[in-house]
């Protein structure tokens, strides 16, 4: 029979371990800026020389110096810890970009629209609150509860819903409103 060997829990405290990120999060820090570095070069020099060159973003250059590293020379000991949560950091960085980019679009929406995407939210997280509860037994004496969750589902998110996408396939282009005269599209947010 075969044991399975138990590794102990790590004794070291809290501040131990947080210190001995600090050297792995420097050199991840280090490649990154190496990175942006690059990028900043060689679109200088791209530029410069009028050659076309595509726009290569340095979180790219990043990951091949990364790369580079790990292959020829390896990483230390003491970077490990550190290095180690490169994943952490890159998935944060691609949430907090997305974000970036979702944010500015949500605030050249305008104020109406931005009214309606809050209602919307709002109406979303009240059916993912209704479900979590009836998921949980919370509404056992309920028979039908697709039903119940109709009945409380707040409509106006289904609309919401429906303008969106129209006005995604283009009922309301530009070519549409054209046609239309100053004063009605005025009412237009699209």
């Amino acid at each position: 029979m075969a044991t399975a060997a138990i590794s102990k829990p790590s004794t070291r405290s809290f501040s131990q371990r947080a210190i001995a990120l600090i050297p792995g999060l420097l050199l991840l820090a280090a490649v990154g800026y190496a990175g942006k570095f690059i990028e900043l070069s060689i679109n200088a020099y791209a530029k410069a020389h009028h050659t076309p060159f595509p726009d290569i973003e340095f979180v790219l250059w990043a990951i091949v110096i990364g790369l580079i590293i790990a292959n020829t020379i390896g990483i230390p000991r003491i970077f490990a810890p550190g290095v180690a949560t490169y994943e952490f950091w890159l998935k944060a960085g691609i949430v907090l970009l997305g974000s970036r980019f979702l944010l500015g679009d949500v605030l050249h929406l305008g104020g109406i629209s931005l009214l309606l995407v809050a209602i919307a939210l709002i109406g979303f997280v009240v059916l993912a609150y209704a479900i979590y509860w009836s998921s949980r037994g919370q509404a056992q004496v309920i028979g039908n509860k697709a039903a119940f969750l109709w009945k409380k589902f707040p409509k106006f998110v289904l609309g919401f819903l429906l303008i969106s996408l129209l006005a995604t396939i283009g009922f309301s282009s530009p070519s549409r409103n054209s046609q239309a005269s100053p004063t009605s599209r005025a009412g237009h947010f699209c």
